[in-house]
């Protein structure tokens, strides 16, 4: 069902990195997704070897 609803959202119109902090290695990003009527934020935890440890996907207004 959530695949769905993001995949109807289709392109991204565009992604602007809202933050980007470090603490013990660990980047934590913040950015924002904008489609046709739409808008998106994520929220990404990457390790210092470059693994994305957790993505986090909220639906804002526009």
């Amino acid at each position: 069902m959530l695949a769905a609803r993001i995949k109807a959202l289709g392109e991204p119109e565009d992604a602007v990195v809202e933050s980007v902090t470090e603490r013990g290695g660990t980047a934590h990003a913040v950015i924002t997704f904008v489609f046709k009527g739409a808008a998106a934020r994520g929220v990404l935890y990457r390790t210092p070897d470059g693994k994305i440890q957790q993505f986090l996907l909220v639906e804002v207004s526009r």
